[in-house]
């Protein structure tokens, strides 16, 4: 398990990746506590729906999270659909 706990711009590139690696090569599913990334922060929604579209594009297949946050909403859903 990765703590995810104000992260490094490195830091994050290596969870990335990790992802990444994760799906490509093993071929395996990946699940984070999406607001651990913010943990203390300010602007928590904002940051962890940013850290939400890095890890879905680098191929995270789910999280834990708010789905009733609008930050949240946008950044999983697909650019141009029509929300419920």
């Amino acid at each position: 398990m990765v703590s995810m706990n104000h992260l490094s711009k490195e830091e994050v590139d290596q969870v990335m990746e990790i992802v990444r690696r994760l799906r490509d090569e093993l071929k395996v599913n990946t699940t984070c506590g999406a607001s651990n990334v913010s943990f203390g922060l300010p602007n928590r929604e904002g940051l962890n729906a940013g850290f939400l579209a890095m890890a879905i594009a680098a191929g995270m297949t789910s999280a834990i999270t708010s789905p009733l946050r609008s930050e949240i909403i946008q950044a999983v859903m697909p650019k141009g659909s029509v929300a419920f």
